[in-house]
């Protein structure tokens, strides 16, 4: 055998040249990050709000707190995901084969999957969510409370089966058709082929696009918790995490926020069952409900600053603010269920801002309905 001859110094030298430009990439593609890492940095610690954003977004205590809760809420939305994807799958196959269907005497069969997948593209999947979450119950089918979770879980599956279905229904047409053929020939039916022959093959296409689906039903899951499931997004909020509001949305922000809420706060005139409406125009000069300087701080950020409100008899008052203005720290400082740092509350007159006042007498008087409906743990309205 003959030996390997040497590498020539030519040879060498163009590995080296190679090597020297690989390297010269890698440290300017390492220098490059650290620039615009560090230029992202500068900007977001020297933004005014920063001191809120760490705060609210970046706060490990808050996280450890909060971790444990949305581990707890996150088995909802992994039993959630795990049925719908099995309903997905079985009627996106349904209609996809419907689809596939050859014949006139199929075109009822044809339109209907046609209809049904165009329908649910085209709506939003939070609409269908509503429809769903709150409409079935509304028809009263059932004497008994139907799970939020199943709910939802409808929803998810007459969404994103007309999506997936889509998808197959390519993935059926990309087949050639001589393995349909080769198929028949063998002796197999419409059905054996298109389960034993086609579809596997269909799938095995279109894989990419079902997982990019499955990705985003994995992340709708989370939007059940607008009906009131209490999945990883909601657990936080009913399992009692003390996220208080000031560092929520930080002191000026809130105070801003409440003021903004009062000042657009929309009065909407309300005809009682009976007795004599009160003339709002002209003033009414005992309101049944008056606040006056309604202060509230938490530490040092002071999150309702001299805050006035009256509601008269029959009047209708609606707090439009952001998430975290202080809406709901105005409401439980009128049920007392906040103690007020300085101010009046009047209750047809009464100050109950007294701190020698009965508390409980008072919240006997007045009716509170809290976020969510969850009154207590084990009880939903």
């Amino acid at each position: 055998m003959q030996s390997i001859p040497p590498t020539s110094e030519r040879e060498l030298a163009r590995r080296r040249y190679r090597r020297g430009l690989a390297q010269r990439s890698i440290g300017i593609s390492l220098a490059s990050t650290v620039v615009f890492a560090a230029v992202m940095w500068w900007v977001l610690v020297r933004s005014p709000g920063w001191q809120v954003t760490r705060d609210t977004f970046l706060d490990p205590g808050y996280f450890a707190q909060a971790l444990p809760l949305v581990a707890w809420g996150l088995l909802t939305n992994i039993k959630v995901l795990a049925v719908a994807v099995v309903g997905v799958a079985l009627v996106a196959v349904l209609l996809a084969a419907l689809r596939s269907l050859r014949g006139p005497v199929f075109f009822p069969l044809r339109f209907v999957a046609a209809a049904y997948t165009d329908i649910f593209r085209g709506t939003p999947f939070l609409i269908v969510l509503y429809l769903i979450g709150f409409g079935v119950p509304a028809l009263g089918l059932t004497e008994g409370v139907i799970p939020i979770e199943l709910l939802g879980t409808v929803a998810l599956v007459l969404t994103y089966s007309s999506y997936v279905a889509e998808v197959l229904r390519a993935g059926i047409e990309a087949v050639h058709p001589s393995q349909r053929l080769a198929a028949r020939s063998l002796g197999l039916s419409h059905y054996g082929s298109l389960r034993l022959v086609v579809l596997p093959q269909a799938v095995r296409k279109v894989t990419p696009a079902l997982m990019n689906d499955f990705v985003s039903m994995q992340k709708d899951v989370g939007l059940i918790s607008v009906l009131g499931a209490v999945d990883a997004v909601r657990r936080p909020d009913s399992g009692g995490a003390d996220l208080q509001l000031h560092r929520l949305c930080g002191g000026r922000a809130a105070v801003r926020g409440v003021q903004l809420a009062l000042h657009q706060a929309h009065r909407l005139p309300h005809r009682p069952a009976a007795g004599p409406r009160a003339d709002r125009r002209a003033g009414v000069t005992a309101p049944v409900l008056d606040l006056r300087g309604i202060v509230k701080v938490y530490g040092k950020d002071a999150v309702l600053r001299g805050v006035d409100l009256s509601v008269a008899q029959h009047e209708v008052v609606v707090l439009i603010g952001a998430s975290g203005s202080g809406k709901s720290t105005l409401l439980k400082t009128v049920n007392l269920l906040e103690r007020i740092d300085d101010g009046q509350i009047l209750l047809s007159g009464t100050d109950i801002s007294d701190p020698r006042v009965d508390v409980d007498r008072v919240r006997a008087r007045i009716g509170v309905v809290f976020q969510h409906y969850n009154l207590f743990r084990t009880c939903r309205c």
